[in-house]
């Protein structure tokens, strides 16, 4: 499976590599994931030195990607349902993306 590229960390020369900045590159990694809709993906990172060079490793763990079962409406008494299902963006069996909607529990 493929998906767009993910984002990467920030790190500049002259600040070398800090917990901060591993952080703030897991936090963006997690967060392109699970707009994909991997919301149990899991991102462990491991600074790696060797004589005057720091490298960053991040383990990324997908897990499933979510999908759509389905969409209900309840308490509408408006609208006829044939013609909400119209707004809804996704469409059953596509993949959850929380650009388009909000996974709720």
């Amino acid at each position: 499976m493929e998906l767009d590229k993910a984002p990467t960390a920030a790190i500049y020369q002259q600040a070398g590599v800090t917990p901060e900045l591993i952080q703030e590159g897991r936090q963006n990694l997690l967060a392109h994931f699970r707009q994909k809709g991997f919301f149990d993906v899991q991102v462990d990172s491991d600074l790696q030195t060797d004589q005057d060079k720091e490298t960053v490793l991040y383990r990324i763990t997908q897990g499933k990607r979510s999908k759509i079962g389905g969409a209900d409406f309840s308490g509408n008494q408006h609208i006829d349902e044939a013609e909400l299902l119209q707004h809804v963006a996704l469409r059953k069996p596509d993949c959850f993306r929380t650009g388009v909607m909000t996974k709720t529990a």
